[in-house]
C-alpha cells in the first residue's frame, strides 16, 4: 500500500500517510491545529490566553514548517525541526517545557540551549533576554571573526557582549591575535560564547 506527504494547511506540518487513511488531502489538519480548530478535548485550552503554551507551541511549528513565514529561513530554512513526539501532541509538548526550571517565571522565555539544533527534550530551557541575547548566532565580520573589526589604521579591535554590555578588550596588530585573547577571555570567564577556530 503506497504512502503519501501530507501537508497541514495550518502549520506546514509534513506526515506521511497511507492514501486510504486520508479522504480529503486538502482538508487535513494535524492533531494539534484539528484539535485547535475545533476545541476538542481543551478543557483547559480554550484560547492562547488561557495557556501562552499554546502560541508557543504553535509559533514554533510555523516557524519550522511554515516557508511563507519571514522567520523561516531562520528555522525550518536552515534545518531547525520540532521533534517528532511533539509535533503531532501539543499537551505533550507543554507539560514537558511546563516541567523546566524557571517556568512560568517573569522575566524568563523558552529557548534553545544550542541554536543549531532542533526543538526536542534537553535542548529546551528557560532562559533571560540576555541568556538567549549570547545564544544567538553570531556573524562574522569582515575579518573572517567573530567580534573583531578592523581598524582604520590596519590594525584589529576585539570585543564582546556579555549580558547586553559591550566590552572592549583592546587593539591587536594581527587578526589572529585579536581573536586569540578573544577567546582566552571566553575560556577565562566561562562564558557560553563559541571559541572560534583560529586559521
Amino acid at each position: 500500500m503506497s504512502k503519501v506527504t501530507i501537508e497541514c494547511p495550518d502549520c506546514g506540518a509534513t506526515r506521511e500517510r497511507y492514501q486510504s487513511e486520508v479522504k480529503n488531502l486538502k482538508s487535513f489538519r494535524c492533531k494539534s491545529c484539528h484539535m485547535i480548530k475545533h476545541n476538542k478535548n481543551m478543557a483547559k485550552w480554550t484560547t492562547d490566553k488561557d495557556n501562552p503554551n499554546y502560541s508557543r507551541y504553535n509559533g514554533i511549528k510555523m516557524r519550522c514548517y511554515n516557508p511563507s513565514r519571514k522567520d523561516y529561513p531562520r528555522y525550518g530554512g536552515r534545518g531547525i525541526t520540532m521533534s517528532d513526539i511533539w509535533l503531532n501532541d501539543l499537551d505533550l509538548f507543554v507539560n514537558y517545557i511546563e516541567s523546566l526550571p524557571n517556568s512560568g517565571r517573569e522575566g524568563y522565555s523558552l529557548d534553545r540551549v544550542h541554536n543549531d539544533f532542533n526543538y526536542e527534550p534537553m535542548n529546551l530551557r528557560w532562559a533571560t533576554d540576555s541568556t538567549q541575547a549570547r545564544n544567538q548566532r553570531q556573524r562574522k565580520s569582515i575579518t573572517g571573526y567573530t567580534g573583531i573589526t578592523t581598524h582604520k589604521d590596519g590594525g584589529f579591535v576585539t570585543r564582546i557582549t556579555v549580558d547586553g554590555v559591550r566590552i572592549y578588550l583592546g587593539y591587536y596588530q594581527s587578526n589572529k591575535e585579536a581573536t586569540t585573547v578573544r577567546n582566552d577571555y571566553i575560556i577565562k570567564h566561562k562564558l557560553p560564547d563559541k571559541i572560534q577556530e583560529i586559521v
